[in-house]
């Protein structure tokens, strides 16, 4: 026996559904990307000012972040970034009216973690308030 029932979304909630499905195929054992949406705090909670955090995880015995300088590895960090804002945009192409309220680049914190089996800890952060994290905290 089958039954089918209408759902109806939001574009909000289209577009948080579409974002984690995007992070969720693009996941393998060594990368992946996950994101968390952090509503604004009051009685405002319009999307255009919700915090979209993106965690990128990798697995530092398959991802090998050797470099000559933790310059490089920041610039990677920054090209994963630059990925992560891709998907964001892949993900509201569905959503035109959204996506005119929303800016990514103000709204984004993103955050890389490095795995160690059980758990992870923070390497680098980025907002609109500057980055942290970078040279001096990567090995």
């Amino acid at each position: 026996m089958t039954s089918a029932h209408e759902h109806h979304l939001t574009d909000w909630q289209w577009f948080k559904i579409r974002l984690r499905v995007e992070a969720l195929e693009r996941r393998t054992s060594a990368f992946g990307y996950r994101f968390e949406f952090q509503p604004p705090s009051g009685k405002n909670t319009e999307e255009a000012s919700t915090i979209i955090k993106c965690y990128v995880f990798f697995d530092p015995k398959e991802i090998q972040l050797e470099s000559p300088s933790p310059l490089d590895r920041t610039q990677i960090f920054l090209e994963w970034r630059s990925a992560a804002i891709h998907v964001i945009e892949d993900a509201l192409v569905d959503t035109p009216e959204l996506a005119a309220k929303m800016s990514i680049e103000r709204q984004l914190r993103f955050f890389v973690l490095e795995g160690y089996g059980m758990g992870s800890k923070k390497i680098f952060e980025m907002s609109e308030d500057g980055v942290s994290g970078g040279p001096d905290l990567i090995r």
